[in-house]
């Protein structure tokens, strides 16, 4: 049986703007609650469904890893995840001039 963490958070600014963070590999160390995302090694420059991005992270010990987005609708959802079990999905919905995420 999987464990599936979940939260979300309403936030002040229309779905396109999240989005684009989201979609922008260079921007996922702002949206890393762990510290561990230390770069970008190789990546598009916008996300889409099947592009793949490599990361250099750290948790204890450098580590590089290579992710492959899985779920891709523009502005509403993106899921990427790496050759374990892990994936990190991010759901859109807007409610009126904010969104939850």
């Amino acid at each position: 049986m999987a464990l599936i963490v979940s939260a979300s958070i309403l936030v002040d600014a229309p779905a396109s703007t999240i989005f684009d963070i989201l979609a922008d590999p260079h921007q996922h160390s702002r949206i890393d609650g762990s510290g561990q995302v230390q770069e970008i090694v190789d990546s598009p420059e916008r996300l889409s469904e099947g592009a793949r991005f490599s990361v250099a992270m750290r948790r204890g010990l450098p580590y590089r890893v290579t992710n492959t987005v899985v779920e891709f609708t523009d502005d509403r959802l993106i899921a990427w995840k790496h050759r374990g079990a892990h994936v990190w999905r991010y759901e859109l919905q807007p409610e009126g001039d904010r969104v939850r995420v």
